[in-house]
């Protein structure tokens, strides 16, 4: 009897030892992440690719979810005591090298922010284009002129064209301006202008002035009669930068084209100027050398 009664408790030990043990792998654990495919690992060994669920234990587990040396991976010790699920978003080192790059040129530390911004553009993956952005500026710093107009001709490439200029020019009505490719253009007109390129330069800022085809009258005549009323119109008002803009253009179709540079640089600058959340942010970039 007593013999049944020991069999009995053993299997009663046993019994509840393995319900405890299939409690205990009882805990869901689902990985998710951005992008997908990403390898999981689970306590350093190999398990699969997002996504993924397992049965895990209850307890500290060292999660590691990552795809290949151009994405930043994803390492957590988790203590897991419930299902769960885990949503991942891997960050590429382009936007690491990014962030790093603007928080160096922010203290100051250029040489720094160039290697960070230099990576931002050069690695697998999506291409940061404000990093060209910044880069052009430090070559402008270290008058750097050729590197300066192919980073600032990357970012206008890369840069969308959307809109920041709506609200402070109600009269504008295209969804294609942007403060920073507006800059771009006119950054590229101050190093063309300095190295006596005025064909460029016209160009360049005029296509840094919001909308400039809305101001030119192109059935006018570029007769000198004309340019002589748009610079008494300008003369008397020297905010008006529709006459100057119609003044340039003018100036242009004359041949007169280092007159149409500085009547096209003048009236993006006088645009700008009547933005302060432009002048803000870019103010100090319209300082001439």
């Amino acid at each position: 009897m007593k013999k049944i009664f020991l069999i009995l408790f053993l299997l009663t030990l046993i019994l509840f030892s393995l319900h405890s043990s299939a409690n205990a792998q009882n805990i869901t654990l689902t990985i998710k992440s951005e992008p997908s495919g990403a390898n999981v690992f689970i306590d350093r060994e190999l398990k699969g690719t997002t996504p993924y669920t397992i049965k895990l234990e209850k307890g500290e587990h060292l999660i590691r979810v990552a795809v290949d040396a151009y994405w930043r991976p994803y390492i957590e010790k988790k203590n897991i005591t419930e299902d769960t699920t885990l949503n991942v978003k891997l960050m590429p080192i382009n936007e690491l090298s990014y962030d790093r790059g603007l928080k160096s040129f922010q203290s100051g530390s250029y040489k720094s922010a160039r290697s960070h911004f230099e990576k931002a553009v050069s690695g697998k993956g999506r291409v940061i284009p404000e990093a060209y952005f910044y880069l052009a500026i430090i070559d402008r710093m270290e008058s750097k002129d050729t590197s300066a107009k192919h980073n600032l001709k990357k970012f206008i490439n890369l840069n969308p064209q959307k809109g920041q200029f709506m609200e402070t020019y109600p009269e504008i009505y295209k969804d294609t301006l942007n403060y920073s490719v507006k800059i771009s253009h006119f950054l590229l007109g101050e190093i063309y202008r300095k190295n006596y390129e005025w064909a460029n330069a016209a160009t360049a800022y005029k296509l840094a002035i919001p909308d400039y085809k809305r101001f030119i009258d192109e059935k006018s005549k570029p007769s000198y009669e004309q340019i002589r009323k748009l610079r008494e119109k300008v003369n008397k008002n020297p905010d008006n930068y529709g006459a100057q803009i119609q003044l340039g253009y003018l100036f242009e179709l004359k041949g007169k084209l280092f007159q149409a540079m500085m009547s096209y640089r003048d009236a993006a600058k006088k645009i700008y100027a009547k933005s302060p959340e432009f002048m803000k942010k870019y103010g100090k970039l319209l300082e001439s050398e």
